[in-house]
């Protein structure tokens, strides 16, 4: 029998670029992190925020949404003694972006404006979203729906960004470099000889551009590369050594704190 507290994802191969999963009575804690993908949440009972703190901005409540971009540092964590239960969409950018060019929307990469939301014809829509093998066509078309009607609402293209400086250009670098180097542990001090910065000045500089240190930041990485490699079908041993985990316990341990499930619950959807 299942535990009451419970999460489990659902993949279909008609609907690439799409993962959903299904939260019942969580009280999992996470780290600050990011997604590599939209990750949207709609909230079907209890409460739980968004970023650090009790800011009521960032606090879903019962039929609110959640809109966070990829890249978006945020938390997934209830308030005490709350055992929400919740649905999340991951959504690749290239999904959202052709979507928007459909519906004349944003050009290029679509950002949403607002953290939480309340779009009760939207909310209905992912809430009607029911994981069904046959059902896929149905998934879709509330999926189309859906996204278009928060897109209208909430999303804008990005501001323009001015000339990069030469702190932004060593942080993009130092980006670069981590990506690369996603099966092995990069020291700061080769990062701060990489940027010529020293190393107090590149974890100021770093954290200020993506709100968390490098070291935070690649192992998010590491372990969104890892969930991609297993929903590929890779090993998760196998997974482990080219993600620059030590062992499978140790990719187990650090999935289970940034996903909320172990990679084989993963593998399996539940």
């Amino acid at each position: 029998m299942k535990s009451p507290s419970s999460i489990s994802f659902w993949r279909h191969p008609d609907l690439p670029g799409v993962e959903f999963a299904q939260v019942r009575a969580r009280t999992h804690t996470y780290p600050k992190h990011t997604h590599e993908r939209f990750a949207v949440g709609v909230m079907r009972h209890g409460a739980s925020y968004c970023m650090d703190g009790a800011d009521d901005a960032a606090l879903v409540t019962v039929g609110r949404i959640a809109l966070i971009n990829p890249g978006q540092v945020h938390t997934c964590n209830p308030p005490r003694g709350v055992r929400p239960s919740y649905q999340m969409f991951y959504l690749d950018a290239a999904w959202l972006n052709a979507l928007a060019s459909e519906n004349d929307g944003p050009q290029g990469n679509v950002e949403f404006a607002r953290l939480v939301v309340d779009v009760p014809p939207a909310r209905r829509l992912l809430a009607g979203i029911v994981p069904d093998e046959q059902a896929a066509p149905a998934t879709e078309a509330r999926l189309v729906a859906a996204f278009t009607r928060l897109m209208t609402r909430h999303a804008a293209r990005p501001a323009r960004s001015t000339k990069p400086g030469h702190e932004t250009r060593r942080v993009e670098l130092v980006r670069e470099h981590l990506r690369a180097h996603l099966d092995r542990r990069v020291t700061l001090a080769e990062l701060a000889t990489l940027t010529g910065l020293s190393r107090y000045h590149l974890l100021r500089v770093f954290r200020r551009a993506t709100g968390l240190p490098p070291h935070g930041w690649h192992l998010q990485q590491r372990v969104d590369a890892a969930r991609t490699l297993l929903r590929q079908g890779r090993g998760i041993a196998d997974t482990a050594a080219a993600t620059g985990f030590t062992d499978q316990s140790h990719l187990t341990t650090t999935f289970r704190r940034y996903v909320g499930v172990t990679p084989g619950c993963y593998v399996r959807g539940s």
